[in-house]
């Protein structure tokens, strides 16, 4: 099924985490709140998802290889705390140590194209979480099951959702976003003479 991937790229702590209403969070070790989303390659068709790298541990050797668990907690809810103080929702962990972030314009401009891009084509498997163990591969509509985060490894990121699955506003042209559980689970009010799941389409009279 074609999945309009607003929601996935919109993107962007982790401490250990608790499932509330089927999503899974982070708990009160790390201020800022996330979501778990996907493992991504970070780029499609030769253009980069995210353009902006707020820091790397790899450059300083700071990487915690052996105390690897406590060290992805710390690394991902640095990389949150940067996000959202630079006013992004979303954030993706590539390379073991690398934070990055700002979705590219061209890909966004895919993604409002008529024909949409599918998550699947941008699907990875070069994640890894806790004992550097691959991370299972997410269905959308559930938390992440078994490992407490993950992140990508080279030319792979592991994406993750700051707040709520609406508070990247996917609904266009004026519709509301209405959250129901899960990370796919939500739903557009569209306004009068829109349609569609996102509200893309408008009705010709």
């Amino acid at each position: 099924m074609i999945m309009m991937i607003k929601l996935l790229l919109v993107i962007f702590c982790i401490s250990p985490v608790v499932i509330t209403d089927e999503i899974k969070v982070s708990d009160d070790k790390c201020p800022v709140k996330f979501l778990t989303y996907f493992c991504s390659k970070t780029t499609y068709k030769g253009i980069p998802m995210l353009t902006e790298m707020k820091f790397s541990d790899r450059d300083a050797s700071k990487v915690g290889w052996k105390n690897w668990e406590s060290y992805m907690a710390d690394l991902v809810c640095r990389c949150a705390k940067a996000a959202k103080k630079s006013g992004q929702d979303g954030f993706g962990i590539q390379f073991y140590g690398e934070c990055w972030t700002n979705t590219n314009p061209q890909i966004m401009e895919l993604i409002h194209s008529p024909e949409g891009l599918s998550y699947h084509l941008l699907m990875s498997d070069q994640c890894v979480g806790e004992g550097y163990k691959p991370c299972p591969k997410l269905n959308l509509q559930e938390p992440l099951p078994n490992d407490k985060y993950c992140v990508g490894q080279a030319n792979t990121y592991f994406f993750y959702q700051i707040g709520d699955i609406c508070t990247s506003n996917p609904c266009n042209n004026g519709g509301t976003c209405i959250s129901s559980g899960g990370l796919m689970n939500f739903k557009c009010l569209c306004k009068p003479n829109f349609f569609g799941r996102l509200c893309e389409s408008t009705e010709v009279s």
